[in-house]
């Protein structure tokens, strides 16, 4: 797997279906922005979520993704995320605020949520 040493702006549009191929190609360390334009089906949210060399995650923006219980938690370790985008968003038996662990604080700022 080649690595993004510097990298900290990753930007990807598909007019395909989003699979987990890139979730798992997505080990950037720096990484701080984050913007993913695809469908994609619900648990992708967690699964690339599981991957810890994303920490440093301030800006997320995502579009056409279904959202649902195998998601839940998936944000749970990011607390740095300041700025969120949802555009063209369908939860599927979650909530907005499951995503999070109400434990936790979060360095939210801007949350922007589009259907």
């Amino acid at each position: 797997m080649m690595k993004l040493k510097n990298l900290e702006k990753f930007k990807i549009k598909d007019e395909n279906k989003c699979d987990k191929g890139y979730s798992d190609s997505l080990y950037l360390e720096k990484i701080i922005e984050l913007e993913i334009n695809c469908l994609f089906e619900q648990s992708f949210l967690y699964t690339l979520f599981l991957n810890q060399k994303l920490e440093n995650l301030e800006k997320i923006h995502i579009y056409n993704c279904n959202i649902g219980l195998k998601d839940k938690n998936s944000r749970r370790n990011y607390t740095r995320i300041q700025d969120i985008l949802f555009s063209n968003t369908k939860l599927f038996g979650i909530s907005f605020s499951e995503l999070f662990d109400s434990q936790k604080e979060y360095s939210i700022k801007y949350i922007y949520i589009r259907r």
